[in-house]
């Protein structure tokens, strides 16, 4: 071909030119030896192998030849040379080839194949791999758009009789991939096309750019999953994995020998996605159900890509015939990808055990095959980590976490999107370790990074808000958590709908952050939403009505309802007794059923998910501080709550969350001041006390082994087993000196603890407790954290009064509640929406001064 040739060729002459002379230049091409040459001056793979290949899938050694003799045969180095840098994660140097391919390739017999556009379609996986999320939507949808144009061009040439033979375009129009064969899904065009036969080149060309489309659509999926677009990415996969049903027909019925192996691996992407997609939506039976689907796939894509190189023969002096690697690197990526993808999914349902059994062998393996460094080698680290975290294994997710993101940065830098979630992960570590310093200040800079690289529309950047309100809740920041929350539902409710997962789970928070800001009505109707919509999500069955149709818990109230019947579905999990799920009588919990047979996860098994449990407990915390509570029933959901964590828990009695839950139910038996809930209390507290001391992970100076220390010392106080005076004051100075240490002295637990001990030494040691009192009130003025709570810190200070006037200073009780109803009366005019709250809040407070003014004028008449 002669050089001018280059400057003047279009897509058209795939049906003109002289099939011989492409033919010539195609085999030059694969037989001619490679020079040793850089392209572009940037190094090769890796340096000469001695033994002709290096110890993993890929074909790196080059013997010094005399230089390429054709713009295809360079070509087809630098496409190989980039093939083979982005299989090892060198994404820097990878970039640089596909651009210098994609701007070359023009100028030779590859300008309007699918080989271009191949190149383009690695490019936007480079951005995928960066996290430059939307760049990769960009530019995938352009490269899209133009593989469908040259689809239809082909088409309305062959429609126009532009289909005579003149060259053979096979292996010129897919150099890399060898000869195409049956794409194994049909387009209407194809329909259209049935019973006429089109030229094999035209038809080869074609089917390479049916395939190549596939591929970018697998990969514009993976992109929006990745932003958190979950309902576009669901609605593209579906349609996707309907078109590829022939496909998976034939990879069942074992007839699969004809497909191209590049459709089959699309195929699996296909699904393996569909089911990650699903799992993030809180579909887990079919997400489970699509992800054995891809596994059955990898055994035919082994198959044909060993048979695709027993067809080519490579020679092995030459490393130009680099397909047969790349494919089996290829057919294991993608065994790792549908490992990792199932880890996620039992990561996401909750099975942190399974999940852990699952992804071990895969990293060790990963690292075996990849390396340490490569990036599925490095997400698959951070999912176990996360793992681990859930599972209570502290110390090894963080070391694991800490060693993850030093790889990672001497790699791909300090902002990659996989170490934003490692340091995701360590926020949520100092969280459970009780930590609050470092759990605020590493998601703050969490979360101002996220914003910064990704953006507040992207998924990573909205979960890392709903924790950082999460912490800020906890730390007593409860106006900026609020506002966040606030923000991150309004996003996720764009993003995901109502109705999905992570959404919930923020509404509850709400709940949460609406009670601590002294919102109840507020805080009620939230958490009656979140729990009606746990129960639709998890697919658990409404409450049981009569042969007439009426609601057979006619005596319960609205948010009663919802609780009941979550209660109800964890019950029959629980008791096995579907008739009698709402009776007292619960027999014990069984263990789980195993993941050993997707066909036995019940509905029963699939509503028991930690978020179930997090918003049935959050109702019962809520519901046990009214004077109107239905005590009986708040035991009974923190008691059911209690024994299921046991059972479900990895590191069961042990796990942080098991804790909390006995930490709950012990302070709501302790208000019950009858004898036998105080006996109970106390048994629950020693739990607590126990398991957390027993720990490794947590210790005796954890908060939940403090509070529970503190809550059995008022237990014994209140069946009457007093100490001797210097030890009791002994004890709970002890506890608050150990809590404002670990918490910090503004801490919500730290401020009521300092209350309780007032409350408790002021009859042991008035000096030690006015001093005490003092402290507290001290505090209680602190401007930025009294604006941050105020209607806490309200009722604290009235505590404080009422503490002082049962030991006798209604004189400084008067004064304090006299404050107290100036500042309240001030804050409540000109605000409407709160206004029944402050009101209420006014009303009580006039209450108990009036109360302490008539005590004080009774004593005085007396003495």
């Amino acid at each position: 071909m002669a050089e001018t040739d280059k400057t003047s060729y279009n897509t058209d002459d795939y049906f003109t030119r002289s099939r011989s002379e492409t033919g010539k230049r195609s085999e030059q091409a694969r037989t001619e030896p490679l020079s040793d040459r850089k392209p572009l001056n940037e190094p090769q793979p890796s340096a000469p192998n001695p033994a002709g290949r290096t110890k993993g899938p890929f074909r790196t050694d080059v013997k010094e030849t005399p230089p390429l003799s054709t713009p295809e045969a360079e070509w087809i180095v630098n496409s190989r040379c980039a093939g083979l840098y982005f299989d090892r994660c060198d994404l820097h140097n990878a970039k640089v080839l596909y651009d210098l391919c994609v701007k070359t390739g023009q100028g030779t017999t590859f300008a309007g194949t699918d080989v271009i556009l191949r190149c383009q379609l690695h490019s936007g996986m480079i951005k995928i791999c960066k996290g430059q999320l939307a760049d990769a939507i960009n530019e995938l949808g352009k490269v899209k758009t133009e593989c469908e144009e040259n689809i239809m061009r082909l088409e309305r040439q062959f429609r126009a009789g532009k289909s005579e033979q003149s060259r053979d375009i096979a292996k010129a129009s897919s150099p890399l991939e060898g000869e195409p064969t049956t794409s194994g899904h049909s387009s209407d065009a194809e329909e259209v096309h049935r019973g006429t036969a089109w030229p094999p080149e035209a038809r080869h060309l074609r089917e390479n750019f049916v395939i190549l489309r596939g591929e970018l659509e697998l990969q514009l999926s993976v992109a929006l999953t990745r932003q958190g677009m979950f309902g576009i990415a669901q609605q593209q996969l579906r349609k996707q994995h309907r078109e590829f049903g022939a496909a998976w027909q034939r990879i069942m019925d074992g007839s699969y020998s004809n497909l191209d192996p590049r459709t089959v691996q699309t195929a699996i992407g296909t699904s393996r996605l569909l089911g990650l997609v699903d799992a993030y939506r809180g579909r887990f039976t079919r997400a489970l159900v699509l992800i054995e689907e891809a596994e059955t796939g990898l055994d035919p894509l082994r198959s044909l890509i060993e048979t695709q190189a027993a067809q080519e023969e490579p020679d092995a002096q030459d490393p130009a015939a680099t397909t047969p690697a790349l494919s089996a690197n290829a057919a294991l990526s993608t065994q790792f990808s549908i490992s990792l993808s199932k880890a996620k999914v039992l990561m996401l349902r909750g099975l942190y055990r399974d999940g852990l059994k699952q992804i071990d062998p895969a990293l060790t393996s990963m690292e075996q095959h990849l390396g340490t460094s490569h990036l599925l080698s490095l997400e698959t680290r951070y999912v176990k980590s996360s793992m681990l975290m859930l599972s209570g294994r502290l110390s090894e997710a963080k070391a694991l976490c800490l060693d993850t993101i030093e790889l990672l940065t001497r790699r791909f830098g300090r902002e990659h999107p996989i170490g934003l979630e490692l340091i995701n992960v360590v926020a949520s570590i100092y969280r459970l370790q009780g930590r609050p310093l470092e759990a605020l200040g590493t998601g703050q800079t969490l979360l101002s990074r996220a914003r910064q690289l990704l953006g507040d529309q992207n998924q990573q950047t909205v979960r890392y808000t709903i924790q950082m309100a999460s912490i800020n809740l906890w730390v007593g920041n409860y106006q900026d958590g609020h506002r966040q929350l606030t923000d991150a539902y309004a996003t996720a409710t764009g993003m995901w709908g109502a109705d999905h997962p992570w959404t919930i789970r923020c509404l509850a928070e709400i709940a949460f952050a609406e009670f601590l800001i002294g919102r109840l009505s507020r805080s009620e109707s939230a958490l009656v939403k979140a729990l009606t919509q746990e129960r639709d999500l998890r697919g658990i069955p409404a409450v049981s009505t009569d042969s007439e149709g009426e609601d057979t818990l006619l005596g319960c109230t609205e948010v009663e309802k919802p609780v009941l019947t979550i209660l109800a579905a964890v019950l029959r999990f629980a008791t096995h007794d579907t008739e009698d799920a709402l009776g007292k009588q619960k027999e014990p919990l069984q263990p789980r059923i195993p993941f050993d047979d997707i066909d036995r996860y019940k509905s029963e098994d699939v509503i028991i998910h930690p978020d179930v449990l997090s918003t049935l407990e959050l109702w019962a915390t809520l519901e046990a501080t009214k004077r109107s509570a239905r005590r009986e029933l708040v035991v009974w959901v923190q008691e059911t709550i209690l024994e299921t964590r046991k059972q479900l828990e990895p590191l069961g009695d042990s796990h942080v969350s098991t804790l909390q839950a006995a930490l709950n139910l012990a302070n709501t038996l302790r208000r019950d001041t009858n004898t036998e809930s105080l006996s109970r209390a106390e048994e629950e507290y020693r739990y607590v006390v126990d398991r957390a001391c027993e720990s490794l992970e947590l210790g005796p100076q954890h908060p939940l082994a403090l509070s529970a220390r503190q809550g059995l010392y008022l237990a014994q106080l209140g069946r009457g087993f007093e100490d001797e005076r210097d030890e009791l004051v002994e004890r709970f100075l002890d506890i608050l000196g150990a809590q404002s240490t670990r918490l910090g002295n503004l801490h919500p637990d730290t401020m009521q603890s300092r209350l309780t001990t007032f409350a408790v030494v002021v009859f042991a040691d008035r000096e030690q407790a006015v001093k005490i009192a003092d402290e507290l009130l001290a505090l209680l003025r602190d401007d930025e954290a009294r604006a941050q709570r105020l209607v806490e810190f309200i009722l604290l200070e009235e505590k404080a009064a009422l503490v002082y006037d049962r030991s006798g200073d209604s004189t400084q009780a008067l004064l304090l509640l006299g404050r107290l109803v100036g500042e309240v009366a001030v804050r409540r005019e000109g605000v409407s929406e709160d206004m029944n709250e402050w009101e209420v809040l006014l009303h009580g407070i006039n209450v108990e001064a009036e109360q302490v003014r008539r005590r004080a004028e009774r004593n005085f008449a007396q003495h």
